[in-house]
Parts: structure tokens; sequence; C-alpha cells
């Protein structure tokens, strides 16, 4: 391998690396934020059940008795989401499967599109050597000197 393809192979490389570091920082950003929110919901379940707990406590066990009814129903909403990724967690697995999929690919387009950058730069270079060289002859031929 010589030195230019050497010098062509790790600004490509580098060129991937920042790129697949990029991603990933992007990727942790998410997972914080989805992490933050977990820690949200948790604490509102443990919430939720602390108030259950006690009204078992109190006796009031039947919805028509108690006095919160629309607060333990508003509860059993916003804890849906939770219950159905507990119920079904290869849902879970599949998006995030997904998510992994739409990211590796969007890798390997951006890869073929560096790729095809370099190759059309590489096409532009040749062919501005072979227009020096023509120019340089026939400037021998003519006897001019460039500076």
């Amino acid at each position: 391998m010589s030195k230019q393809e050497m010098e062509l192979f790790n600004v490509r490389f580098d060129s991937l690396t920042t790129l697949m570091n990029a991603r990933f920082i992007a990727l942790e950003d998410k997972l914080e934020i989805i992490h933050q929110q977990t820690l949200k919901t948790n604490g509102r379940v443990t919430l939720a059940e602390g108030k259950i707990t006690q009204l078992e406590k109190d006796g009031i066990t039947h919805y028509v008795e108690c006095p919160v009814k629309a607060e333990v129903t508003d509860m059993k909403k916003d804890l849906l989401e939770y219950s159905f990724f507990k119920k079904y967690p290869k849902v879970l697995i599949g998006i995030i499967i997904v998510a992994m999929l739409s990211i590796g690919g969007g890798l390997y387009a951006s890869y073929s599109k560096l790729n095809k950058t370099t190759e059309s730069n590489n096409l532009i270079n040749t062919q501005n050597k072979i227009i020096i060289e023509r120019i340089d002859s026939l400037a021998k031929v003519n006897n001019i000197h460039f500076k």
C-alpha cells in the first residue's frame, strides 16, 4: 500500500470514526433523556402505590366510595404506557432493534457517500495531472518557460 493510499485510508477512517462518535453521543443523550423519564415514572408509580396502600388501610377499596376516584383513574391512564411495555417486552426490544438498524443504515449510507466523493476527487486529480503534463510537453516543444 503506497503512502498516498495509506493517508487516504487514514482520512476515511478518521472521518468514519468521527461520524460514529457523533452518533454514539447522540444515542447517549437520548438514553439519558429516557433514563430521566424512567426515574420520573418510577417515582409516580411509587407515589401511586403509596396512595393505594393508604386507601386500602383506610378501608376505601371500592371506586364508588373513593373520594379520589378521578385521581386514581388519571393515574391508571398515566401508567398505561408502562404497563404495556411490562406486558409486551418484545415490542420494546423490537423498537430498539429497528432503531439500531436505522442507525446502521445511516452509517452505511454516509460511508458510501464518502467513498463516492473520494473516487470523484481522485478522477478529477488524475484529469488535472494529464492536462498539466500535456501543457508541459507543449511548452517544451515550443520552448516556452513558465515561472
